[in-house]
């Protein structure tokens, strides 16, 4: 959809000199640019009128739309942007404010940010319902992430299908979490194992109904027969060598991680 066109039309002179201004002209290239509109914030101001009934004097005035508090209040698409910028973009509380008073000029406070928040749960409850009902139906896969902050020992859950997404949190990981979710009690996964534990851990529980599969990294050290586990070894050794040899501009992508120069590398050949 177009919403503005604007026709650029020759004028001055041509080089023989006779004028271009009124000549008659054809269509040509066309050029597209979207833009978004400036931020501007809009203040309404509502008046209540009161009457006075002529039967009986009985006053009457009129009511404020829903939302217009005595004190002043923001308009629900102000609230909708702000519930979707903290619950939908994950934006800390205090940052929301700061973006929309960048945008806008008018800063809300934390705390309201924080009851519209609430009242948008209460809203969506139906929605969330909904959404958690799909992902059991789908049998969606369940994935952990970690608290931001890790001295936390709450641990953040997603349970997810294409078209909709469930957190929830529970200190365990695993089958535990899965259970107390409630999601996913018939769930049948793929469960990828590796032969190594670099981080020292104890390796989560099995998924129960999971049906056991080896990294293909795991591999490697066992396919003694073959010639190309050496040539990536090798590989792998060169790339470290040219790292070390190269500038220390270059050094700190290979402290970033080895999988990036294999893959330049392989990439490359």
């Amino acid at each position: 959809m177009i919403d503005e066109v604007r026709e650029l039309r020759p004028s001055g002179f041509c080089s023989c000199g006779a004028g271009l201004d009124g000549l008659p002209v054809r269509a040509g290239e066309r050029r597209q640019q979207i833009e978004i509109p400036e931020p501007q914030t809009v203040v309404t101001e509502f008046r209540q009128m009161w009457v006075e009934c002529p039967a009986c004097g009985c006053e009457h005035g009129g009511e404020f739309p829903a939302g217009v508090t005595p004190n002043v209040s923001f308009g629900p698409r102000l609230t909708a942007y702000a519930v979707g910028l903290v619950g939908g973009h994950f934006v800390a509380l205090e940052r929301a404010c700061a973006i929309i008073a960048d945008q806008y000029g008018g800063q809300p406070s934390d705390g309201a940010v924080q009851n519209w928040i609430s009242k948008a749960g209460q809203l969506l409850a139906d929605d969330h319902a909904a959404n958690r009902q799909s992902i059991v139906d789908a049998g969606g896969a369940l994935r952990r992430k970690r608290d931001a902050n890790r001295r936390q020992a709450e641990r953040i859950h997603v349970a997810a299908t294409e078209t909709a997404v469930y957190y929830t949190v529970h200190p365990k990981r695993g089958q535990e979490a899965m259970d107390a979710a409630g999601l996913l009690p018939h769930f049948k996964a793929t469960r990828c194992m590796t032969t190594g534990n670099r981080t020292g851990r104890t390796p989560t529980a099995p998924i129960r109904s999971a049906t056991p599969i080896t990294c293909g990294v795991a591999l490697l050290p066992k396919l003694t027969g073959h010639f190309w586990p050496f040539a990536l070894r090798r590989l792998l050794v060169e790339g470290q060598e040219a790292i070390a040899a190269a500038p220390l501009l270059a050094k700190p992508l290979w402290n970033q991680g080895t999988w990036r120069i294999c893959w330049l590398a392989m990439t490359s050949r």
